[in-house]
């Protein structure tokens, strides 16, 4: 879930919104610079389902220790490996191909993860949720025909060791840098001000695009990977009070008792 704070309300968005959104982007994913992506069928799918574990949390949101809805960035990291490793099940479900896609996604968030003094059980489950992402690789990449004797870091080959890994390491990508960007529009701020390293078309070398937010309010990427000079995407949410809530049976109360609508976000080409 993705929590908004404004002036007496909190805007709630579903992670299964923002993966939506996500997908939106790819579609428009394509310049003169960048190659279009809406025709990689499998790595939509990838990135409409990559968060497909999400709404057993949305569904039924817990609260922080102010009494918040719990956001995606402050859930616990065993819940998170949980939601992971449902998203990858899920993601299976509709082709091996994007189950490969979400499982490499998954792997590489748990890569990220910062635990200043993990305890044992924490270590432990980190460690066996990353195995458990790698035989399941293996296993989608044997379904797929892909090579399972390469190097490999994080589950990706380097740039230029076959068409097949070149083409895994673009849909992956390409799936970063979405899933990045929405969560950026999505909250309303650059909470990810560089929105990962995206290859201009299969077998490039990636490059960086960062995102800022303009005093209009629109957001400016760099460099500029969309068809069209401008974008403005429809967001559903739902407006709740801004409140301490005591626990989650209160804050499902709160939300069943919220308003659902629509925000505005939009994307322009830097002039």
């Amino acid at each position: 879930m993705i929590r908004r704070e404004t002036e007496g309300d909190f805007l709630l968005i579903s992670q299964m919104a923002h993966a939506h959104l996500a997908a939106q982007l790819a579609a428009h994913f394509g310049n003169r610079a960048f190659a279009p992506y809406a025709a990689r069928s499998d790595g939509l799918t990838a990135i409409e389902l990559h968060d497909a574990g999400w709404p057993t949390h949305d569904d039924a949101p817990s609260v922080n220790h102010h009494g918040k809805p719990t956001d995606v960035f402050e859930m616990p990291m065993e819940k998170s490996l949980h939601i992971w490793s449902l998203s990858t099940q899920r993601a299976m479900e509709a082709n091996p191909y994007a189950g490969l896609l979400v499982s490499l996604h998954g792997l590489a968030l748990s890569s990220r993860i910062k635990s200043e003094r993990p305890t044992r059980a924490a270590a432990f489950a980190l460690i066996k949720f990353q195995h458990q992402q790698v035989e399941i690789q293996e296993s989608m990449r044997k379904k797929l025909d892909l090579r399972t004797d390469l190097p490999l870091r994080n589950g990706l080959a380097e740039l230029g060791r076959s068409a097949s890994e070149d083409a895994l390491l673009y849909d992956f990508r390409v799936l970063e840098f979405v899933d990045q960007l929405s969560l950026n529009l999505c909250f309303d701020a650059a909470k990810i001000p560089s929105s990962g390293s995206v290859c201009a078309r299969l077998g490039a070398m990636p490059v960086i695009c960062r995102i800022r937010r303009e005093e209009d309010e629109a957001f400016v990427v760099q460099p500029w990977p969309f068809h069209a000079e401008t974008l403005e995407l429809e967001i559903p949410c739902r407006r709740i009070a801004a409140r301490r809530y005591t626990g989650a049976a209160d804050l499902l109360h709160g939300i069943e008792a919220g308003e659902e609508f629509a925000v505005t976000s939009r994307l322009k080409r830097r002039s």
